[in-house]
Order: C-alpha cells, then sequence, then structure tokens
C-alpha cells in the first residue's frame, strides 16, 4: 500500500512536468512568433527609411548639379569678364602711348 500513494506521487509529479514543459513550449512558441512579428515590422520599417533615403539623396545630387552647373557658369562669365577687363587695359594702356608720343611731337 505504501507504493500505491508514491506511485502516485511519482505520476503527479510526472504528470506536473510534463505539463510545465507543455507550457514552456508554448511560451517558447508565442514569444518566437512575438519576434518575428516585430522582427518583420522593424524589416518594414527599415525598408521605408532606406527608401526615404535614397529618394532624399536623390533630390539634393540633383541640387548638387545643379549648383555646380552655376558655378561653372559664374566662373566662366567671370573668366570671359576678366578677358575684356585685360584686353580694355591694354587697349587704354595703348591710347594714353599713343596721346603721350602725340604731345610730345606737339611740344
Amino acid at each position: 500500500m505504501s507504493n500505491k500513494p508514491n506511485s502516485m506521487l511519482l505520476v503527479f509529479l510526472i504528470l506536473t512536468q510534463i505539463n510545465q514543459v507543455l507550457q514552456g513550449n508554448f511560451l517558447l512558441k508565442f514569444n518566437n512568433i512575438r519576434f518575428k512579428q516585430q522582427s518583420d515590422i522593424q524589416s518594414e520599417y527599415i525598408e521605408i527609411i532606406k527608401d526615404q533615403y535614397n529618394k532624399i539623396q536623390d533630390i539634393y545630387r540633383d541640387k548638387s548639379k545643379i549648383l555646380m552647373n552655376r558655378i561653372d557658369k559664374a566662373k566662366n562669365k567671370m573668366a570671359k569678364t576678366e578677358a575684356r577687363r585685360t584686353l580694355e587695359m591694354s587697349g587704354y594702356y595703348e591710347d594714353l602711348r599713343l596721346l603721350d608720343k602725340k604731345c610730345t611731337l606737339f611740344k
């Protein structure tokens, strides 16, 4: 008779351990599912951020090209103005030289 209560206790302990294992597996599976869902959501957010970053990068690349073109045009305009100024200065110098020559002739 003392054997029966011990075996009943043993069966009870085994069943409680099985129950705990099953509940643990369920919680583990539940946590895995939640982790997977969270991971999927984070992946979607990352894709959205990457897409937005690429769009902004394209916008600023285009703006940068426009500004570089404006800088090139301004440099060309400045170079032409400088060349014209140099030619005018040499012309003025030549005019002054000729006037000086004429003045010396009249003296």
